[in-house]
C-alpha cells in the first residue's frame, strides 16, 4: 500500500558521482566541484518543492529518469528528433549514486530504505532540455 509519493523534475544536466580523489602529497581527499555543485542544486530544488516535508523513514521505491543533453551530431533540421536510449558514459549507477547522496538525510533517512529502484537514461528529444525526474514512493505494510 502506498503511503507517500513525492515527485520532482529538475531541469539540470545530470552529473555522475565520482570517487573521491587524493590530493597529491597532501593526504587529503576531494570530490570534483562539479559533483558538489550538482548535489547542492538537487538539494535546493528538493527544499523548494518540499520545504516542510518530513524525512521519509519507511521502505521506499525510487524511480529516476535522466534526460541527457542531445549531442550536436544528432541535431537535424528536417528529421524527427525523438528521445533515444543513452548508452554511453556516464554510467547509470553513477548517476543514481549522485542523486541518492544528495537526497540522503533530506528526502529519506538512509538509502538502505530503498527496496526497489528503476531508472533510465535517455538522450533528450530535439525540443527537450536535460533534466532529472525523481519519484520517491514510501510504502507501508511491507
Amino acid at each position: 500500500m502506498k503511503k507517500a509519493d513525492r515527485r520532482l523534475k529538475i531541469n539540470i544536466v545530470p552529473v555522475a558521482w565520482q570517487r573521491p580523489r587524493a590530493a597529491k602529497g597532501a593526504g587529503h581527499f576531494f570530490t570534483a566541484a562539479k559533483v558538489t555543485e550538482f548535489k547542492e542544486a538537487v538539494r535546493l530544488a528538493w527544499n523548494e518543492k518540499y520545504p516542510d516535508a518530513p524525512v521519509l523513514d519507511g521502505p521506499l521505491i525510487v524511480m529516476l529518469i535522466f534526460i541527457m543533453p542531445r549531442p550536436k551530431a544528432m541535431l537535424w533540421k528536417k528529421k524527427p528528433m525523438p528521445q533515444v536510449p543513452h548508452t554511453k558514459r556516464p554510467d547509470l549507477d553513477n548517476l543514481e549514486k549522485g542523486i541518492m547522496d544528495a537526497l540522503e538525510g533530506l528526502a529519506f533517512r538512509d538509502d538502505a530504505q530503498i527496496f526497489s529502484k528503476s531508472s533510465a537514461k535517455w538522450i533528450a528529444a530535439g525540443n527537450e532540455q536535460p533534466a532529472i525526474d525523481i519519484t520517491i514512493v514510501e510504502v507501508s505494510g511491507c
